[in-house]
């Protein structure tokens, strides 16, 4: 490839190129519009780090990283006309020297102040005529412009594991779930469109606070998206329901102290190191002054919640990834994990229920004895809505030709003001209004099960122990019913 620019392509190839892009001749200027166009804000921070770097070192030509005297004297004066020429109101950042030259985090703010600059200032066009390194940094600046609330695709696009993670959770499928959707459509033509804003409050959050109920943006229908969540601003409990304080705007809270980006702001936020970013959504009292969500409650009741060890410890722990992706911003942050297992996960499941399985012949019959024990969750098992629940199944065959099945169910049972037993989620969540029985398991709670069957001696018998997962938020057998796990002993 031939250069059409001068030496100074050189500097922006350094910065621009990265492992997928392996063209390590001299840029042209199609070459540097593509390498923008492709990294959209991914070099923003690394170009104004490396060119800050620069200007207060002054490092010469033969240095990697370095700017020639003549790039660095450019730059230099390019920043100095923006800051004498930015109207927007308030007090430009400073430039870059000495008194940040220890300071890493305020560096990384002012680099940040700086990429804002350059997006608002009037006199864009004349940078990207300026210099190979501006072109690659104004074009990467500009490609993509957040406008809250955003979808978590765009989010993704610097934040790749994360996304990946989301992308496979119950919170990124709550809205388009078909489950819920048929739920959603019973539950408007039984209790009305008011009962749409109920569910929509937490299976599309934007779309509640929007005002978006018929679901016409696409971030909507995006469930329990990254927008949501890091525009929580505080959460307040005195109500009869928790009540999060959201504000969609270019600043992202989280649980770093010291997290920056090149393309929005950051802030640290308690609430998101705390259950209480969860609590909205799973602590809720319907108008009959039911606890239907209970789980918030069942947590801060147990050692775990006295402990301070939140749902993130069980739900959203540490994984191996990156926050961002390298290519956009080196960090050393710990990735907490988003797809965000709960009682849909196998995994999960296994971690909380432990079991036993003894067989013993007696005579003519076979006991059978499981123990299962709550060991691994922090709330009772199965928790959230009642239409969950927790079964075991034994099943004994004897190779006579004998069988016998018996079931324990774990739940709540919860009925309507006329004690009729509820069993639609759209009728619990407006019209239950007590609790019948609750047979679930409390945390560290173990249960013991006996069963007995009639088995005659001289023929061997096998028995197996099966435990299911079951969700049907509208009563139908075949809507989810998971076994994760299954224990088997023979008898003689």
């Amino acid at each position: 490839m031939t250069s059409t620019l001068p030496k100074r392509a050189e500097e922006a190839r350094r910065f621009a190129i990265d492992d997928g892009l392996q063209d390590r001749g001299p840029l042209s200027v199609v070459s540097c519009k593509r390498i923008a166009q492709r990294t959209k804000t991914f070099r923003a921070s690394r170009l104004m780090k490396e060119t800050e770097e620069g200007l207060r070192n002054g490092e010469g030509p033969g240095e990697e990283r370095g700017l020639s005297p003549a790039i660095h004297a450019h730059l230099k004066r390019v920043l100095e006309d923006i800051r004498a020429r930015f109207s927007g109101g308030a007090e430009a950042p400073p430039l870059f020297g000495d008194s940040l030259a220890t300071d890493h985090g305020q560096r990384r703010k002012v680099i940040l102040q700086w990429l804002i600059v350059i997006r608002q200032s009037s006199i864009l066009p004349q940078l990207v005529k300026a210099t190979g390194v501006l072109l690659v940094f104004c074009s990467a600046a500009a490609a993509t412009e957040l406008k809250p609330p955003s979808s978590a695709e765009l989010c993704g696009d610097c934040h790749r594991a994360i996304f990946e993670g989301w992308q496979e959770s119950a919170h990124a499928h709550a809205m388009e779930s078909r489950l819920f959707q048929d739920a959603l459509k019973l539950a408007e033509q039984d209790l009305g469109v008011q009962a749409r804003r109920v569910c929509l409050g937490c299976h599309s959050p934007i779309g509640v606070q929007t005002g978006d109920l018929d679901l016409v943006k696409k971030v909507s229908w995006e469930g329990i998206t990254c927008d949501y969540c890091h525009s929580v601003q505080d959460v307040s409990t005195t109500g009869t329901n928790p009540k999060a304080r959201v504000e969609f705007s270019l600043v992202k809270s989280g649980p770093y102290k010291d997290a920056v980006s090149p393309v929005h702001g950051t802030r640290y936020s308690p609430v998101h190191t705390s259950s209480l970013v969860c609590i909205t959504c799973h602590e809720y009292k319907n108008p009959q002054g039911l606890p239907v969500l209970t789980t918030y409650s069942e947590w801060q009741a147990t050692s775990y919640g006295k402990a301070d060890e939140d749902c993130q410890t069980c739900h959203m722990y540490s994984v191996q990834g990156k926050v961002v992706d390298p290519r956009v911003l080196p960090s050393n942050a710990t990735l907490n994990l988003h797809q965000i297992p709960g009682g849909h996960s196998i995994e999960q499941l296994n971690k909380a229920i432990k079991a036993a399985l003894t067989v013993a012949r007696e005579g003519d019959q076979v006991r059978v004895v499981v123990k299962l024990t709550n060991q691994g969750a922090g709330h009772y098992v199965p928790t959230g809505s009642p239409l969950r629940q927790l079964i075991l199944e034994v099943n004994a065959e004897s190779y006579a030709g004998q069988r016998f099945s018996e079931q324990r169910v774990y739940r709540r049972t919860v009925a309507d003001a006329t004690g009729k037993v509820v069993n639609s989620e759209p009728l619990v969540f407006v019209k239950g209004a007590k609790v019948l029985t609750d047979t679930r398991l409390a945390p560290k709670e173990t249960k013991t099960e006996t069963f007995t069957f009639p088995m005659r001696r001289g023929s061997q018998a096998r028995v197996v122990a099966s435990f299911y997962y079951y969700y049907s938020p509208l009563a139908m057998e075949q809507e989810r019913r998971m076994k994760f796990l299954e224990l088997t002993r023979t008898v003689q």
